[in-house]
């Protein structure tokens, strides 16, 4: 949901994620089961806003996100976690932090992704797009 986010909003918070990524400032872990599921999702979003009447971002900007992750990020075969989020959607994002060994695990959902379902050694924290940016972007003076 973050990276249709940066497609929908320029200069939003999906956008400004993104832009830390690409300047290699942070690192990302994905897969591409959830680049599958991404592809999937932002067409179904895109095409509901062109039957509601709203601007969509064009196919070709897709196509360049996706492009860029199947190149920068980094790639982790993994399956689906046992049952540990209301949302069984989510345990498979859950079982790429946890193969991947990140520190934080950034989503837009925190309400299905509990702080006390998370492995404990290593611990990934959970955080929202806003929380991540606080902690990432430098403080302005």
């Amino acid at each position: 949901n973050i990276y249709i986010r940066k497609l929908l909003s320029a200069g939003g918070g999906g956008d400004k994620l993104f832009t830390l990524f690409r300047q290699r400032k942070i690192e990302l872990y994905t897969s591409k089961g959830q680049l599958q599921e991404l592809i999937e999702a932002a067409t179904a979003t895109r095409d509901d806003r062109i039957r509601r009447g709203k601007e969509a971002f064009p196919l070709e900007d897709l196509e360049a996100v996706v492009a860029f992750l199947m190149a920068r990020a980094n790639l982790i075969a993994t399956g689906r976690q046992n049952k540990v989020s209301p949302d069984a959607d989510d345990d498979f994002i859950i079982g790429i932090a946890i193969k991947a060994k990140a520190q934080y695990l950034v989503t837009e959902n925190t309400k299905d992704i509990y702080q006390a379902i998370m492995p404990k050694a290593p611990p990934i924290q959970i955080l929202g797009v806003n929380q991540a940016l606080k902690l990432w972007l430098p403080k302005k003076k």
